[in-house]
């Protein structure tokens, strides 16, 4: 059989935890007489006298030196594989969520927002945070291979639990995120077959200050949202984006915004810069802040609310919850009425992946991008998740 790993173990080794598992099965899987360990080693990952003692017993037996070391596809482990009883794969090998179910992911709970998306094509992907870990679970993986694609960018190891009878692994795997960068883990099994890879991407933190403007007017004003509101959403802004983007939402300001302007009875957002509202509001943005969200009392992107106006209606429509600004100056004139206490989060969510200059998704409406208020869910796709990552940058 054939079993692999990603750099040096031993004396002097890379020592990547589950490659020294890997050794440290191979070596246990010889006989006593051929060279293996007496008494069997503990598969516990870890590189210590007793695992290098017995790789170099074993190298004396069988390849005539004694190093103390097994490299990748070199001489002691080609001889290590002649003992190997690791079996082919007998039955598909897939990774999936850590943990199956989210209750905080209300709309689809089998799908929690961990930063893996198991849909993504070719392969299923997961969001690792720099100098920090991820997991997923690996379903019949057994004893195969995993090994990382570039371990200056990503390693992979197996949670270890201390069962009856030595330690035994389980199904969780550990990615932990070395540098920012891209790589993938791939699942080989005994015969050397690829039956299962994870494409990963260790990205750093980003910070997005947010300012929040809750505005005053004649005409169009808050109703019902006051400064100091923003700390209860703004939790469930950073748990859809954390684990899936790595940004996270920081409050520069909150204030109460006077406008003196007449904007009637609905800010009109018709051809947004061009239009006298928008600026006359948006004007007003922290400079500090990558995202300005103001406070209105309605924002209509048509003008039949207006009384006088050409296509007033004495039922107008409520055409918007809120208009975002792709990009750019990242404003957002926010319907004070819009949502409700358990989704203003999620809405305010929607509206910064427009400004991170996502479009509204219209295919999927378990996602966070989906244009239905109070019918999407909050899941970010790996597609858009990079990029929104990549936007926080600028």
């Amino acid at each position: 059989m054939a079993r692999f790993i990603s750099a040096a173990v031993g004396a002097g080794g890379v020592n990547l935890r589950e490659d020294v598992r890997v050794i440290q099965e191979m070596l246990n899987q010889v006989p006593d007489g051929e060279g293996g360990p007496s008494p069997l080693l503990d598969t516990d990952s870890v590189v210590g006298p007793l695992t290098i003692g017995a790789i170099r017993n074993f190298q004396k037996r069988q390849v005539g030196f004694n190093d103390g070391r097994v490299d990748t596809n070199n001489v002691t482990i080609n001889k290590l594989n002649t003992f190997d009883r690791t079996p082919a794969s007998s039955a598909a090998v897939s990774f999936r969520h850590q943990q199956p179910l989210d209750p905080l992911n209300p709309l689809n709970q089998a799908d929690p927002l961990d930063g893996f998306d198991a849909t993504a094509a070719p392969f299923p992907w997961l969001l690792v945070p720099f100098q920090d870990v991820n997991r997923v679970r690996l379903v019949n993986g057994g004893s195969f291979s995993l090994l990382t694609s570039n371990r200056n960018i990503a390693t992979v190891e197996r949670d270890i639990i201390l069962g009856t009878i030595g330690r035994i692994p389980t199904g969780i795997i550990n990615i932990q995120g070395v540098a920012a960068g891209d790589a993938f883990i791939r699942v080989l099994d005994g015969a050397g077959n690829q039956v299962a890879r994870l494409d990963v991407s260790v990205r750093r933190r980003r910070n997005l200050g947010i300012a929040f403007h809750y505005v005053v007017n004649a005409g169009v004003g808050t109703q019902t949202r006051n400064p100091g509101d923003e700390a209860g959403f703004l939790p469930l802004m950073n748990q859809i984006y954390l684990r899936q983007a790595n940004i996270q939402f920081r409050l520069v300001s909150a204030r109460r915004l006077t406008i003196t302007d007449n904007l009637g009875t609905e800010v009109n957002t018709i051809g947004l810069q061009t239009n006298g509202e928008w600026p006359n509001i948006v004007r007003h943005r922290n400079g500090s802040a990558k995202f300005n969200v103001f406070f209105v009392r309605e924002v209509e992107t048509d003008d039949d609310g207006e009384p006088g106006g050409a296509n007033f209606s004495a039922t107008p429509t409520d055409s918007v919850d809120a208009i975002t600004e792709i990009g750019g100056n990242r404003d957002c004139i926010f319907e004070d009425a819009a949502g409700n206490a358990a989704n203003m989060g999620e809405t305010l969510a929607h509206e910064a992946g427009h400004a991170l200059g996502e479009l509204d998704d219209g295919a999927n409406p378990l996602h966070l991008m989906f244009g239905t208020t109070d019918a999407r869910g909050r899941k970010i796709t790996k597609a858009q998740a990079l990029r929104m990552h990549q936007n926080a940058g600028l």
